[in-house]
Formats: structure tokens, C-alpha cells, sequence
């Protein structure tokens, strides 16, 4: 079994929201998981910066033109699109890139935080 670092929801409603998981879970059928390559470690900082990227416009044009499509529905992240998706090598950044990033992912995190229900209104 494998310890699941970054998940979202597979048919977000809104929009995909990719998310630290910083604990051990079972996670269900209706969440996806991006585990590391073996032997890969990212720190705090880095993975903050991973979750910048994945949760910004790029990766969701990218999955509203790769996802599958629910009639009046979500778009479905699916293990193959995600498998092909474009991941940024955060390792090969500066040191200022991915303070910056992770910044940005803190302040996102916490406006989603003060929101509440983020996934239920639109700004």
C-alpha cells in the first residue's frame, strides 16, 4: 500500500482541486492520487509548489480538454489523463520559484479555508 501525498476529487463539480494529504488515509473510488515516483522526495516547500501548479488554470484547461465528459455534469479526471497530464519537475526550479509557489499555494489554501464551502460558490 502505497501512502498517498497529493489527491483530488475525480469529478470535481466546479473545478479540480488538487490537495496535501499530510497523514495516512484509505482513500475511495471517487478520489484520485498522485503518489511520487520511488525514491523521489519532495519537501513541505516543494510538494506546496507542485500543489500551486496543479491547481492553477493550466492544469484545469488541461483537464477540461482531456477529461471526460459527464452530460450535464463534471469533467472527469481519470487515472489515464492523469497519468498523461504535463507535471512540472519543481526540482529543477530555483530556490526563489518555489518559495513563490508555495506562497501562492499557502494563500490559495487559506481563501478557500475563510470561504468555506469553496467548492459550492463562485467569486
Amino acid at each position: 500500500m502505497e501512502q498517498a501525498t497529493i489527491f483530488a476529487v475525480r469529478q470535481a463539480r466546479y473545478k479540480s482541486r488538487f490537495t496535501l494529504c499530510e497523514f495516512p488515509v484509505a482513500m475511495y473510488d471517487a478520489l484520485i492520487v498522485l503518489i511520487p515516483k520511488p525514491g523521489l522526495y519532495l519537501d513541505k516547500n516543494r510538494l506546496e509548489a507542485l500543489l500551486a501548479y496543479l491547481n492553477s488554470s493550466f492544469c484545469q484547461y488541461y483537464i477540461e480538454i482531456h477529461g471526460r465528459y459527464i452530460a450535464k455534469g463534471p469533467i472527469a479526471l481519470e487515472v489515464n489523463i492523469a497519468r498523461d497530464m504535463p507535471i512540472l519537475d519543481v526540482r529543477k526550479l530555483s530556490g526563489m520559484q518555489i518559495h513563490e509557489l508555495a506562497y501562492l499555494f499557502d494563500k490559495l489554501e487559506s481563501e478557500a479555508r475563510r470561504i468555506g464551502g469553496a467548492s459550492e460558490k463562485e467569486i
